[in-house]
């Protein structure tokens, strides 16, 4: 919430007070109001047009006080930005613990006590046949490398955690934090197994730069900030590199685990999503407020009903139909986007740190078929020919431009000029001319 996000809740909690005061004040003048005018109605006097003295000052009052109201709403701050956490539970015996959830149950209130407690192993994974609780801490295998913390028994023991983790004597996390920085700039990590840093992952290509990043980005120089790394590794000479193929290198290192060159890319769904969001009807740029799974939620009157997937709740409402970028879509278990699923969106379900690209003929099939492209096909169609002469060599540039970032050749000048000029030059033309284009792997792949 920032440094003064507690005084401005406050200073809210005061407003909003205030504001419920006057709100009562007000609907006691309405109900005064109505103890005189009610009589007037039953006898038939018409006390719109005859009003008696007093029901012409009660009604002066209550207009006073609706802009009373009114302003005192308006003069609620907004609310500071949030931040998720957390914070412990209060410790309970098992007795206390079992008598808070027997009454939790019984009142079906929602959500039930938690307390700090160890969990117990359960037989076989199932949750109703628990085994004797396992003492919190870390695994005893890197005790010898690193001491297990010491944990309260009054603390969950999740301070101690990022303490242990973030110990400048345990490097794990920071190499790993690298590699995958790297793995997501360059396409490939120093270590190829992301996910694997243990005997039967892979040795890393570069093991000095390796731990010359992870000191650096875990000390004082960069403290852990991401930001940081990345404009370390962006203002590298190898980041830098011409993605030419060199012969000589290529024989020596076909893979580019040497890094002789930027090796092409393939967009992952989201950014190809959004790349054809932005050249067609365009990109809202600030995202939306709140999230689809809140006010999709927000319609089921039972909380219990508010599970995804429950009478097929949610997957029904959630839309992908949004202009904003695909990074702030609702991304739920069982829930993928065809735009997302069909380029290789990872299972929600799982922890990936590396995805799998492939080549499917699903990919081309969306891209000839799909409603997004369709759309921002004519959309981008219809802004040229609006902004752009009729000559269609110009034409074919400002498509190469925006959707490549290149100009054509004079063979794919001539081709898209031949092919629009066939119908006529019309915007239907111009629109499957560049979606052509964005279905080209050219369209999809960083150079």
């Amino acid at each position: 919430m920032g440094p003064d996000g507690e005084q401005a809740l406050k200073r809210i909690e005061e407003a909003t007070k205030k504001a419920d005061e006057t709100q009562a004040a007000y609907m006691e003048l309405v109900k005064k109001r109505n103890d005189i005018r009610d009589p007037l109605e039953k006898k038939g006097i018409d006390w719109r047009k005859n009003p008696t003295p007093a029901l012409t000052a009660a009604e002066a009052e209550v207009q006073r006080f609706q802009d009373l109201v009114r302003a005192a709403k308006a003069a609620i701050p907004a609310s500071p930005d949030f931040a998720m956490a957390v914070k412990d539970a209060p410790v309970m015996t098992d007795a206390d613990w079992k008598t808070e959830e027997e009454a939790a149950a019984k009142e079906k209130k929602l959500p039930r006590p938690l307390r700090i407690a160890d969990s117990p192993i359960f037989n076989k994974g199932l949750h109703d046949q628990p085994l004797e609780p396992v003492a919190r801490g870390v695994l005893s295998l890197f005790e010898p490398q690193l001491k297990a913390p010491s944990i309260p028994a009054d603390e969950s023991g999740r301070r101690q955690l990022a303490a242990w983790l973030t110990d400048p004597n345990n490097p794990l996390p920071a190499r790993v934090m690298v590699n995958r920085v790297w793995h997501h700039l360059f396409g490939t990590g120093l270590v190829e197994t992301v996910d694997n840093f243990g005997l039967l992952g892979a040795s890393p290509s570069h093991p000095e730069l390796l731990d010359d990043l992870a000191l650096r980005f875990s000390g004082e120089e960069m403290n852990w900030s991401m930001k940081r790394l990345i404009r370390t590794i962006m203002l590298s000479r190898a980041w830098r590199l011409s993605s030419t193929v060199d012969e000589t290198s290529y024989a020596v290192d076909p893979d580019n685990r040497l890094i002789w060159r930027f090796a092409p890319q393939r967009l992952e769904g989201e950014a190809i999503r959004d790349s054809l969001l932005f050249v067609g009807t365009g990109l809202d740029e600030p995202p939306a407020d709140g999230s689809q799974v809140f006010t999709i939620s927000m319609k089921q009157a039972k909380p219990l009903q508010r599970e995804i997937g429950r009478r097929d709740y949610y997957y029904q409402d959630v839309d992908e139909n949004v202009r904003y970028r695909s990074v702030y879509l609702p991304m739920a278990r069982d829930v993928l986007f065809d735009s997302l699923k069909v380029f290789d969106a990872p299972d929600p379900n799982l922890v990936v740190g590396g995805r799998k690209l492939t080549i499917v003929p699903t990919q081309a099939l969306f891209l000839m078929n799909s409603q997004l492209v369709l759309e921002q096909a004519a959309a981008m169609a219809e802004r040229i020919a609006a902004g752009v002469p009729y000559n269609p060599g110009q034409r074919a540039m400002v498509v190469y431009l925006s959707l490549l970032a290149r100009e054509p050749s004079p063979e794919e000048k001539s081709l898209m000029s031949e092919f629009v000029l066939a119908d006529g030059n019309s915007e239907k033309a111009w629109a499957e001319a560049i979606q052509a284009v964005m279905a080209s792997g050219e369209f999809r792949t960083v150079y």
